[in-house]
């Protein structure tokens, strides 16, 4: 059994703000979180193993099951009365949340692996699985395995393919629904003539798991008696049933989304590693070692679901759900990429209008604050906007449709090196590398729209004051209003917009130093063995791409407990520290 306490508080005393700067909650807040967990978990299991002078039979048997409890409560509010009032129920406006969620789920299994004459082996086996939230029509799920590998350099004797290993895989997995997906379910509702309830949950009693299927084959390689290995996989991925929650009729009160198996996502990939040693001499020995991956992965199929977004109707989370494209995928506003991308004429007949340079030299004929423009921006066909041209409507204000990138990286992969020399001493290094992907800078986001800390980086400073001086040209300020509107310019009106970048990283992730003290100086000290270790993690960070943030690896995130949001809100960058640095030093002895 497993049981966890987590104790939660967030405080800010009353006239909090001594300086005058911030607004939020001048008189003070309080937030509380209790959280319990508890899960009781069993296993059981047994084997049997059978073997003659070729076979060798391994029957596997057993089963699991887990009782999984948690319980929240709390509160939260604002405005203390006066000064020396710390608790919840001393707010002004105050509200309180109870949450109480069990999740029962009992599943076997049974495996057999074969093996003949030590060369060839084959695995066969499946898993059953019984859980609290699947819906009544659907009780139990069947996940089959199976495996083989075939080692042919058993059968020969080479110094060049000093082994071979042939393998492939076939296997199926399961994702299960929430505790409380299937049921309908109310809403308590407080009104002026007294409590009641209102349509929450639509409920889906059809609902089963998500299934992925996926097939591998692959071949390592040992070379020149084993001295280089090599290893290449590939594999492709099928999820089916995949759970999306879909907007039914409303027509019945339920306006929110509801969980069903519709979904299909598509994904393939290629592993590739190499390791070996590079240099073998009486003083000195290297070995080095690459790998790199690349997937691929497409939402096929969303069963005539509309696109659907990821963190709730928060607008500045901009990864969506949309068939054709990577989960997850970015999409928001893009600055129209013509020579004046301005908004500085009145609409006509409710339309935006691209100015003319002669329109545009004439307005920016004297100084200019950037908050009195505003860019236009680029509609996409696959949302509904005709021609994928300039926007038509809100001047620009309102298309959040364009595809930005990926969160995702293309190829991912490290490399590195373990370098042995003056007999004691042992250098390690590892690099890390993810081409291929864009990362929303959400924190950069915030600080560039804001108009206190967003004009004191060296870019914003520049251009505004150019569009503000007196004594700049026509020319001048509409350079810098372009400028303005491609990198600078966010958040407000067009969410999206300039704030997702190519992240395209390399990471120097660890260097360490190690040397092994002499049998004869520690054999004095009592000790068979003694080593010191200098190292430092996440080093050095290069970027390659254009991201501008803080550490493209920061996600909004953080501890993610359900939903889609820990599926596929990825790679945006906010409200986070960067991965820290951190130096090491060890001493490990041995008796």
């Amino acid at each position: 059994m497993d049981f966890t306490s987590d104790d939660a508080v967030s405080f800010r005393p009353y006239r909090w703000n001594v300086d005058g700067f911030s607004g939020s909650t001048p008189d003070g807040s309080r937030n509380v979180n209790e959280n319990r967990s508890r899960e009781i978990t069993a296993d059981v299991k047994g084997s049997y193993v059978f073997s003659t002078d070729r076979i060798e039979n391994t029957l596997l048997f057993g089963g699991q099951g887990f009782l999984r409890q948690a319980q929240s409560a709390g509160g939260s509010g604002r405005d203390f009365p006066g000064p020396g009032l710390e608790t919840l129920s001393a707010l002004g406006s105050e509200s309180s949340f109870e949450n109480w969620l069990r999740v029962t789920q009992i599943g076997g299994y049974v495996q057999n692996q074969t093996g003949y004459d030590n060369w060839l082996f084959l695995t066969v086996g499946g898993r059953w699985d019984a859980n609290s939230a699947f819906g009544e029509a659907f009780n139990t799920a069947f996940y089959p395995k199976a495996n083989f590998a075939i080692v042919p350099s058993e059968r020969w004797d080479s110094e060049v393919f000093s082994s071979m290993r042939i393998k492939g895989a076939y296997g199926t997995s399961g994702l299960q629904p929430g505790a409380f997906d299937k049921f309908t379910t109310f809403s308590s509702l407080g009104t002026e003539v007294g409590p009641g309830v209102q349509p929450s949950n639509l409920g889906n009693e059809q609902l089963k798991p998500e299934v992925s299927t996926e097939l591998e084959f692959g071949i390592d390689l040992g070379l020149f008696n084993d001295r280089w290995s090599v290893e290449a996989t590939w594999w492709d991925r099928t999820v089916t049933d995949a759970m999306v929650a879909r907007q039914f009729p409303v027509t019945g009160g339920f306006t929110q989304t509801q969980l069903d198996n519709i979904g299909e996502v598509l994904a393939s990939g290629i592993e590739f590693g190499i390791r070996g040693n590079l240099i073998q001499a009486r003083d000195i020995s290297l070995n080095v070692f690459a790998n790199t991956a690349f997937l691929s992965e497409e939402i096929s199929d969303m069963g005539g679901a509309p696109p659907l977004k990821t963190g709730g109707s928060y607008p500045r989370y901009r990864n969506y759900l949309v068939e054709g494209f990577t989960p997850g995928a970015f999409f928001g506003a893009k600055v129209a990429d013509v020579a004046i991308p301005l908004n500085i004429l009145d609409p006509v007949d409710g339309t935006c209008v691209v100015p003319t340079r002669d329109q545009a030299l004439a307005y920016f004929s004297q100084p200019r604050n950037p908050n009195s423009f505003k860019p236009l921006a680029i509609g996409n066909e696959d949302f509904g906007v005709p021609n994928g041209g300039l926007a038509s409507h809100n001047c620009g204000t309102g298309l959040l449709d364009t595809h930005l990138g990926n969160p995702t990286p293309d190829y991912a992969g490290s490399f590195g090196f373990d370098l042995a020399f003056l007999g004691n001493f042992q250098l390690t290094t590892l690099m890390e590398y993810k081409f291929g992907h864009q990362v929303q800078d959400l924190s950069g986001m915030f600080r560039r729209a804001n108009n206190f800390i967003g004009r004191n980086t060296p870019r914003s400073s520049e251009l505004y004051a150019t569009m503000l001086n007196p004594g700049s040209s026509a020319d001048e300020r509409l350079d810098a209003a372009v400028a303005w509107a491609h990198e600078v310019e966010g958040l407000s009106p067009m969410s999206g917009m300039n704030g997702v970048y190519d992240a395209d990283s390399i990471h120097w992730r660890e260097l360490s130093l190690s040397y092994r003290v002499p049998a004869g100086v520690i054999e004095r000290w009592g000790f068979s063995a003694a080593t010191v270790n200098m190292g430092v993690r996440n080093l050095m960070l290069f970027m390659l791409g254009d991201y501008p943030g803080m550490d493209p690896e920061g996600n909004v995130l953080g501890r993610c407990n359900e939903g889609l949001n820990c599926n596929f809100l990825n790679s945006t960058e906010g409200w986070g520290i960067p991965v820290p640095r951190r130096f090491t030093m060890s001493v490990r002895l041995t008796l």
